[in-house]
C-alpha cells in the first residue's frame, strides 16, 4: 500500500507537471508574440529575467531559465534557487543534463520533511530551440500527506494484526479447550472411569463429537453393566444348579433308602412275620409312588427351563372356574370347600395348559395344607393393569421366617396331609409365573390363613413377543 500511495502520487505530480510544461512554453511563445520579438537563443538570453518573472508569477512556481547549452541564466527566487534546493543532492542537474537532449525531465528532491520537484524541458518556437526552462513545484504538503497516511496505515494494520492475533488466540483456545476437556474424558474412559462428565455446548462439530462421545460412553457403560449382571446371574444360576443337584440327590435317595431297607428285611430266610410283611410292602408302595412323583415333577420342571412356552390371547376365568371345578373333587375327601368369586372376561397373554398348571399346583397346595371342614376361596379381578388371582384356605400357615423359602426347589413344611410331596410344586408355579411376566408371593398368619396372591399382566401391557 505504501508502493500504491507513492506511484499514485508520482502519477499525479507528473500529470500536473506536463501541464505545466504545457503552459509555460505557450507564455513563453505568448510573451515574444506580444512584445513583437523574433524568438531565438539571442533574444531569449536577453529576456530571461522577463520570460522567469512571468512564468514565475502565472504558475506560482520558483522557475529557473538556461541557455541552450545549459548555462544558468536566471532564477526568479534566488533564496530558494536550485543550488539551495540541490545541495548534497545526488544528480541534482539530471533533469538539466536531460532537457539539452532535447527531453522533458524531472528530479525529486527530498530535504528535512519537505519533497521539491524539479522540470526541465527544452523551449522550441517555431521548431527552433530558444533555450531550456527549469520549473521547481513544492509538493511538501503532498509528501507529508502520503506520510501521514502511510503511518496511519501502518498504525491501523499494526492494530488489525494484534486484534486479529487476539482473536485467534481466543478462537483457537475456544476449538482447543473443548477437544482437551474430549481427550482428558476419552483417558478417563480408557481407565474405566464410565462417570466422567463432559460440558460441551457448542453448535458445531465439535458439539456433536462430544454428543457421540457421551453416548459410546453410556453404550460401553450400560454394555460393561450387562456383562456383570449376566456374569452374576451365571454364577447364581450355578449356584442353584448345584443347590438343586444336591437337593434332587438327597429327595432321591430318601425313598430308595426306604425301598431298600424293606426289600432286605424281605429277603431274609427267617422273616415270617405278616404284620411286617404287610408294612414293608405298603412302605415300598408308598415310596415307589413317591419317588415316582418327583421324578415326573423334575421332568416337569427340567421341561420347563428349557422349553420356551408360546404366549397367546386367553380368558381365564372360564379356565379357573373349570380348574377349580376339578380340584373340589379332591378337596370334598378332606371335607374342605373351594368357593369362587371370579369376575368374567380376563383375557392375559398367556399359556393356557401352564396357567392350568399354576392353579392345580397352588389348589392342590391350599388343600394340603388347609384344615378340614373349612373353605379354599378362589378370587380373581383386574386392577392396574394385572389380572389379579387370590387363593386363600384356612389352617396353620406358615412362619414368617419361611415364608421366603416356600418357593425354593424340595423346601416342605411338615404340616401336610399327605405323604410323597417333594417340594416342587411352588417352584413351579414361580416359574411359571416369572415366564408371563407376573409376580407371586404370600401372606400367612400363622394358625389361621395363608393367602396366594398372583399378577399376571392383562393382554396389551406384556411386554412378551406373543406367537398367535
Amino acid at each position: 500500500m505504501k508502493n500504491t500511495i507513492s506511484k499514485n502520487n508520482e502519477n499525479m505530480i507528473s500529470e500536473k507537471m506536463y501541464d505545466i510544461m504545457l503552459n509555460s512554453t505557450r507564455y513563453v511563445k505568448q510573451f515574444f508574440l506580444t512584445n513583437d520579438i523574433e524568438p531565438n537563443s539571442y533574444t531569449f538570453k536577453d529576456h530571461t529575467k522577463e520570460i522567469g518573472d512571468i512564468l514565475s508569477e502565472k504558475i506560482r512556481c520558483d522557475t529557473q531559465v538556461y541557455s541552450t547549452e545549459g548555462s544558468f541564466l536566471y532564477n526568479s527566487n534566488l533564496k530558494n534557487g536550485i543550488l539551495v534546493l540541490g545541495k548534497d543532492i545526488k544528480n541534482k542537474n539530471k533533469d538539466i543534463e536531460l532537457a539539452k537532449k532535447n527531453m522533458a525531465a524531472t528530479t525529486t528532491i527530498t530535504q528535512n520533511s519537505k519533497m521539491y520537484v524539479n522540470l526541465s524541458f527544452p523551449v522550441y518556437i517555431n521548431r527552433n530551440l530558444i533555450g531550456i526552462i527549469r520549473i521547481t513545484k513544492d509538493y511538501s504538503d503532498l509528501y507529508l500527506a502520503g506520510i501521514k497516511m502511510t503511518n496511519a496505515l501502518t498504525i491501523f494494520f499494526a492494530f488489525l494484526f494484534l486484534a486479529v492475533s487476539i482473536a485467534s488466540f481466543f478462537i483457537s483456545n475456544h476449538i482447543t479447550r473443548p477437544l482437551l476437556s474430549l481427550r482428558k474424558s476419552l483417558d478417563e474412559v480408557a481407565n474405566g472411569n464410565y462417570n466422567t462428565s463432559i460440558c460441551i455446548k457448542n453448535n458445531d462439530e465439535i458439539g456433536d463429537f462430544a454428543e457421540d462421545f457421551c453416548t459410546m460412553r453410556d453404550k460401553i457403560k450400560n454394555q460393561i453393566k450387562t456383562i456383570q449382571d449376566d456374569k452374576e446371574k451365571i454364577l447364581r444360576a450355578e449356584k442353584h444348579r448345584q443347590e438343586f443337584f444336591n437337593n434332587v440327590t438327597h429327595e432321591l435317595k430318601t425313598p430308595l433308602t426306604s425301598i431298600s431297607g424293606y426289600a432286605q428285611i424281605l429277603q431274609e430266610e427267617n422273616f415270617s412275620e405278616d404284620e411286617m410283611y404287610i408294612r414293608a410292602v405298603e412302605r415300598i408302595r408308598n415310596e415307589s409312588n413317591r419317588l415316582h412323583s418327583m421324578v415326573v415333577e423334575l421332568i416337569d420342571v427340567s421341561k420347563n427351563n428349557t422349553k420356551n412356552i408360546s404366549l397367546e390371547e386367553i380368558n381365564i376365568s372360564p379356565l379357573i372356574i373349570e380348574t377349580c371345578r376339578d380340584m373340589s373333587l379332591k378337596s370334598e375327601r378332606y371335607n374342605i370347600k373351594i368357593k369362587t368369586f371370579i369376575e368374567k372376561n380376563i383375557f392375559v397373554c398367556g399359556n393356557k395348559n401352564y396357567i392350568q398348571e399354576l392353579m392345580i399346583n397352588v389348589l392342590d397346595n391350599a388343600i394340603k395344607y388347609g384344615e378340614s371342614n373349612t373353605d379354599i376361596t378362589v378370587k380373581s379381578h383386574c386392577q392396574d393393569q394385572f389380572a389379579i388371582l387370590e387363593i386363600l384356605n384356612i389352617g396353620k400357615g406358615i412362619p414368617q421366617n419361611k415364608i421366603d423359602k416356600v418357593f425354593q426347589p424340595f423346601y416342605k413344611i411338615n404340616n401336610v396331609k399327605e405323604k410323597g410331596s417333594c417340594g416342587l410344586g411352588l417352584f413351579i408355579c414361580k416359574d411359571i409365573v416369572d415366564r408371563h411376566n407376573g409376580e407371586i408371593y404370600i401372606e400367612s398368619i400363622e394358625n389361621e390363613f395363608t393367602k396366594i396372591i398372583i399378577k399376571i399382566p392383562l393382554i396389551g401391557y406384556n411386554l412378551v413377543t406373543i406367537s398367535c
